[in-house]
């Protein structure tokens, strides 16, 4: 029994006994009524009730205490114990389910606005140099806290540290090397909307690499995002006449449409290292923390583009980083490496896998706003209708993973996005 409950059984002991002596001897034939004046067979009745000698009560609480205990508490005709109104912590209730979410929304804006500091680096500043030192950055603020919240660097195998190594290599290195790379031919605003893809192509890769059943979902999912990509790049044919209708799409468009493509096809790139990324994480031996996983890929992606960076870096590349660049590179490193991970991984440890994937859709519809608000990039039709499809194949895709048994809701969730890899 709890100890409030044994407190307040004791507190009201006497007057329940006498009650029962006086209204309800019939149950207790072998029990005699005693005196009730003397307190001595008060207690030497209980005894004999129960057949052995009681252990002293708790102590219990007393005036307002008690009359405390009373309301959080009630006991119907037959002694059940009725449990306090749930009304009663509804607010916190609500507080508890909305910051989560609030956590996992703030997390893919941030995410969303990596493609646009991406176009402003690859634009303005040396591209490996400005990754490199991102990652260093990152880095020491990682390590810091994961020594802070696990006292050190994960306790695992050579092996599994070779695979944190290649989640680096495609997470880290090749996934922001493609997508910079991509950025120098399409716009953030197609960036973004073809990087919400990932749950899709993860669906693609998983069904090919890990032999996982292809389902019907898994197909729709994918069809959606491919017909998202491919709405991205319909023309839009200039105002005129009929016949100028007909030829608007001249050789400079042509052009222009194979650069888009090349682009397109960079960034499709990023998204499947990142889902080799994924798929890696199942090939460990022991579980890792999340937090050591983005740690680990902070420091291995350090240790990847120092070679390229550091050349960069030391030969005329520093003269190019400005007041505002630097404030931009800080913003890279502190507020989406480690933002998104804090945010991210706070809120999706309340929530469930299938709903946490469902959040994915946010980014692209961020990007799209950034691009428009800082950097003026048009938002065409196309944009709206390849998001919309995207969007669709995320809300199949995360279908799929709610069918499943509700496992640790991170580690569900990781099979439709993960934010120090889009990072």
């Amino acid at each position: 029994m709890p100890v409030s409950l044994r407190c307040f059984g004791s507190a009201l002991r006497p007057g329940a006994d006498t009650a029962a002596s006086g209204n309800h001897s019939g149950d207790h034939p072998a029990v005699s009524a005693p005196n009730t004046d003397s307190p001595l067979t008060s207690g030497s009745r209980s005894r004999q009730r129960t057949g052995a000698e009681e252990p002293e009560p708790l102590p219990c609480a007393t005036g307002r205490q008690q009359s405390s205990v009373m309301s959080r508490t009630a006991i119907r005709k037959n002694n059940e114990v009725v449990p306090p109104e749930r009304t009663a912590t509804a607010p916190s209730a609500t507080v508890s389910r909305f910051w989560p979410r609030l956590s996992l929304a703030l997390a893919m804006i941030i995410v969303g606005s990596s493609v646009v500091t991406g176009k402003y680096v690859t634009v303005t500043l040396p591209v490996y140099a400005s990754l490199w030192l991102r990652f260093c950055m990152a880095s020491a603020v990682m390590v810091t806290i994961l020594y802070w919240k696990e006292g050190g660097l994960p306790q695992c195998s050579l092996r599994d540290y070779g695979i944190m190594f290649a989640q680096a290599a495609c997470g880290g290195f090749l996934f922001n090397t493609l997508l910079l790379e991509g950025l120098r031919y399409t716009d953030p605003a197609t960036a973004g909307i073809i990087t919400a893809t990932g749950p899709a192509c993860a669906l693609l890769v998983s069904s090919i690499v890990l032999r996982e059943p292809f389902t019907r979902n898994a197909a729709l999912s994918v069809c959606l995002a491919a017909s998202g990509i491919a709405l991205l790049h319909v023309p839009t044919p200039q105002a005129g006449t009929a016949p100028e209708l007909m030829h608007a799409f001249s050789f400079s468009d042509l052009a222009g449409s194979f650069s888009a493509l090349l682009g397109t096809f960079l960034i499709i790139g990023a998204v499947m290292a990142e889902s080799l990324f994924l798929l890696l994480g199942k090939r460990m031996q022991r579980p890792v923390s999340p937090l050591a996983v983005s740690t680990m890929l902070c420091v291995f992606g350090t240790v990847q583009f120092a070679p390229q960076g550091i050349t960069e870096l030391f030969s005329g590349g520093l003269g190019s980083f400005t007041h505002t660049a630097w404030l931009v590179l800080i913003w890279y490193a502190l507020g989406i490496t480690v933002g998104a991970y804090l945010l991210w991984f706070s809120g999706v440890a309340h929530v469930r896998g299938s709903e946490a994937g469902v959040y994915t859709g946010i980014m692209p519809l961020s990007a799209m706003f950034l691009a428009g608000l800082l950097l003026d990039t048009p938002i065409r039709w196309q944009h709206l209708a390849g998001c919309t499809a995207v969007l669709l194949g995320i809300a199949v895709a995360t279908r799929r993973t709610s069918k499943e048994p509700e496992k640790a809701s991170g580690q569900s969730s990781r099979q439709t996005s993960e934010p120090s890899a889009n990072c």
